[in-house]
């Protein structure tokens, strides 16, 4: 009989320690799933930053390109007008355009930001000396002219030099 009980205390001291062993497995799977999954503290954040930035590139560009002097003459200067009216029409629209995307330095590099400033500052004074060069009665269409002209003869303008560096560092993030 004393056999027989060692044998049952043998086999319940084994059905534990399986028991045991089952019910630690368990937990630690449990566990497992139940911790977030991420490989880096970043990979979350560019996950859902990387298309902010790829359109905050995007939008510059698109300003970029909106605030050129062919652009700014194709949209503006097809109106005949006194050529102070259009100049202050191209400054205003410079700068509503700038400050409509004026948020999207925050996605962006510094460099990449100083150029588009620097653009900017450079079409609104190039405006600035082109109209010190006409006559108070000039049209808009010689203030279109003087500056076609004027911008051709800048190259690399700051323009293409800001439009060079967002599509290099847009190409970096993609």
């Amino acid at each position: 009989m004393q056999s027989l009980t060692l044998l049952e205390i043998l086999i319940a001291i084994g059905f534990v320690a399986i028991l045991f062993s089952f019910v630690r497995d368990y937990w630690m799977k449990k566990k497992k799933t139940n911790v977030p999954q991420t490989a880096t503290p970043d990979a979350g954040r560019s996950s859902i930053t990387l298309p902010l930035q790829l359109q905050a590139y995007e939008r510059l560009v698109v300003f970029m390109e909106r605030i050129s002097p062919e652009q700014l003459v194709y949209r503006l200067g097809k109106i005949d007008l006194p050529a102070a009216e259009l100049y202050a029409l191209m400054v205003q629209d410079i700068r509503e355009e700038f400050a409509h995307n004026v948020s999207q330095q925050i996605y962006v590099s510094q460099v990449a930001w100083d150029a588009v400033v620097h653009a900017k500052e450079y079409m609104i004074s190039q405006l600035n000396l082109l109209m010190g060069q006409l006559p108070a009665e000039a049209r808009s269409a010689d203030l279109c002219k003087q500056m076609l002209s004027h911008y051709l003869q800048q190259q690399p303008s700051p323009l293409q030099v800001a439009l060079d560096v967002l599509r290099k560092e847009a190409r970096k993030l993609m």
